[in-house]
């Protein structure tokens, strides 16, 4: 019996390895992104919470433009943490419903509407400009701007 116990443990330990596929800096973390649809074609400009550069991409779609910004990078972009999507011209309702239902961004994900945002995104400090916008928000200067509220008015068409 002790030896059956003995040789469960040693399998456990051994079954349990670990490996390098999850390390954290092997992948690229979005904070905020700008996103716009023109011509049938995505555009996006993203920021990473562990780099000072940000990406501009386009594609058809934003698959493939986060397709071309993982292969500019050389890791894969992890969305799930995303803070911030700013809006442009063109394809809010579906840009929003792409990154909550396949982004998987949080629901406190901030979304905002900001037609100059690609070039400003790359000259900005992130983490102030999330910090304002909330900051704005409990003092109510400015509406709920939560990504489900913001879709919920495109849906409902406030916006």
């Amino acid at each position: 019996m002790k030896k059956l116990i003995c040789t469960l443990y040693i399998a456990v330990f051994f079954c349990t390895g670990c490996s390098s596929t999850g390390l954290v800096h092997d992948k690229s973390y979005l904070r905020a992104v700008y996103a716009e649809t023109n011509g049938g074609e995505t555009h996006l400009s993203m920021a990473f919470f562990s780099d000072e550069e940000t990406v501009s991409v386009s594609g058809e779609d934003i698959y493939s433009a986060v397709k071309s910004a993982e292969i500019q990078k050389g890791k894969p972009i992890v969305t799930g943490f995303t803070e911030l999507v700013i809006l442009g011209d063109g394809g809010e309702k579906e840009i929003l419903e792409y990154m909550l239902n396949k982004w998987k961004v949080s629901p406190s994900c901030l979304a905002v509407k900001y037609t100059d945002g690609a070039e400003k995104i790359e000259n900005c400090d992130i983490e102030k400009l999330i910090g304002t916008i909330r900051e704005s928000v409990k003092q109510k200067k400015f509406p709920p701007c939560d990504i489900v509220t913001v879709l919920g008015d495109y849906l409902i068409g406030k916006k």
